[in-house]
């Protein structure tokens, strides 16, 4: 998001720039409310629909930040003359919004429509707030709940915490996740009790019919020319065979519980869902499938400091020999997925390989590395589980296949050498103290997450 914000900075600098030598004395900068109003078009896919269901813990720490934010809000015993002042502005700036607001999608429209109805409900209730009796915040949003659609509840949800930055941006820090702690396997359970939990806690996974064909109308696979998600008619399309399993609670927000596979399914919700939290406005569904937003709209820009039109930029700094490129945990996983998928193996092996890399690279191994060497190295085999050993049933063994493999069991057998790669596995799967031992080395494995140990070793693998 940094860099869509710069790239809104670069583009109306570029403009500025061509205009002198085009127009001379008669250029001019763009006028400042003018400016404001642009924003950063932006087409988004179905890719984001898979990912919120795969990052559970994340969803839920967004959505948990947002309810925590309102309850705060709502808490308020009083409003201040310059809270409701600021939520006057938040209202006039909203019916603003709106009126600029189009889109072709006919759902949309309407959905537009029924806002536009909703903020002029709002409009007297605004005027008059904060009222008598305390907790006007509170009272305001109860009245919202039953009065408004849901496009007018969530915009009225914005127009509250727009006064508040200081009470509610303090739970910034916890919308951040790290999906590899939050779901240990417990490979001893038994099916009984895992039917249980599923009747217990996932009835609404549990209620569709799917002997009847709306209720499996679509599939969800990866495209092989893009390694993208898309979504296919189950009745029409090839590749259902390949179908990923999307359609399925510690987390109270962390599981989408709509039915994804349905013929009525919009994946355009789920990506709006995402892209709300992104500061995404002016969504415009051109499908059920893709959107176009707009991001940064009538946002300040990287360079308002109001010096001259003339005054030149400082020159920028020259690469040097020795500049590189530093990847973020999410990018070298996501690269080491395709690089695996490109290798070969199937999504979900992938998927292990690119998740492998990322905790070894946080945590002081080269994890980009790792599965490179091992790719080098053909197609290893998968393990063969006896007691007190594991043996490849082809050398080498496969670490991502391997490294999987302690979340089917409750116990894990002394005896596979893997390298690195089934490390950063098991670390995710086993929630106990772990030892490797190979010819001439050995590496610890803590259930605190501490590591010693030869970890070189570990990481040059057997051709090391």
């Amino acid at each position: 998001m940094l860099s869509v914000w710069l790239i809104r900075q670069f583009t109306t600098d570029m403009v500025e720039t061509l205009a002198r030598p085009r127009g001379g004395a008669r250029a001019v900068r763009l006028d400042a409310a003018l400016k404001r109003r642009l924003g950063v078009g932006n087409s988004t896919g179905l890719g984001m629909a898979p990912f919120l269901v795969r990052h559970p813990i994340l969803l839920n720490n967004w959505m948990a930040a947002r309810e925590e934010a309102l309850a705060r809000v709502r808490s308020l015993d009083a409003a201040t003359p310059a809270s409701a002042d600021a939520l006057r502005k938040a209202h006039a700036a909203a019916r603003d919004t709106v009126a600029q607001w189009r889109s072709g999608h006919p759902i949309q429209t309407a959905k537009l429509a029924g806002l536009r109805a909703d903020l002029e409900a709002l409009a007297p209730r605004i005027a008059d707030f904060p009222g008598p009796g305390l907790r006007p915040s509170g009272a305001l949003w109860l009245w919202g709940e039953g009065a408004l659609g849901l496009e007018g509840q969530e915009m009225l949800l914005a127009m509250l915490l727009e006064p508040h930055g200081a009470l509610v941006e303090g739970r910034a820090p916890g919308m951040s996740a790290d999906e590899t702690a939050g779901f240990t396997l417990d490979g001893a359970m038994r099916v009984g009790a895992l039917r249980a939990i599923l009747h217990q806690r996932c009835v609404w996974a549990l209620a569709p019919d799917f002997t009847d064909p709306a209720q499996q109308a679509r599939f969800w696979y990866v495209s092989e020319e893009k390694l993208e998600p898309r979504l296919g008619c189950r009745a029409e399309d090839p590749g259902a065979e390949r179908e990923l399993p999307l359609c399925t609670g510690r987390y109270p927000y962390a599981e989408i519980r709509d039915h994804l596979i349905a013929d009525d399914l919009l994946p355009i919700d789920l990506m709006r869902r995402k892209l709300a939290f992104f500061g995404a406005s002016h969504f415009d569904p051109r499908s059920d499938k893709w959107v176009r937003i707009s991001l940064f709209r009538h946002a300040p820009y990287p360079l308002d400091t109001g010096e001259p039109f003339g005054t030149p930029a400082p020159p920028s700094p020259r690469p040097t020999a020795h500049a590189s490129t530093t990847l973020s945990r999410p990018e070298i996983e996501a690269l080491c997925l395709k690089v695996a998928r490109g290798a070969g193996l199937g999504q979900g092996r992938a998927e292990e390989a690119g998740m492998a890399a990322g905790w070894l690279q946080a945590n002081g191994l080269d994890g980009a590395a790792a599965p490179l060497a091992r790719l080098r190295l053909g197609s290893p085999g998968p393990p063969h589980p006896t007691p007190g050993a594991w043996h490849a049933t082809r050398a080498p063994l496969c670490p991502v296949i391997a490294g999987a493999a302690p979340s089917d069991f409750s116990t894990l057998p002394d005896g596979p050498h893997a390298g690195d790669l089934i490390l950063a596995a098991i670390a995710r799967a086993q929630a106990r103290a772990l030892t490797l031992t190979w010819d001439g080395g050995a590496v610890r494995l803590a259930d605190t997450g501490a590591r010693e140990g030869d970890l070189p070793a570990l990481a040059r693998g057997p051709e090391g």
